[in-house]
């Protein structure tokens, strides 16, 4: 992981963003 591709990075940030919302969230309930 020292030089991923942008396109990985992109999907991976989006992806690891979309669970911490996702666990806040259901944290929060």
């Amino acid at each position: 992981m020292c030089n991923p591709p942008t396109t990985i990075t992109a999907d991976t940030v989006a992806v690891a963003a979309l669970l911490v919302c996702t666990v806040t969230i259901v944290s929060l309930l």
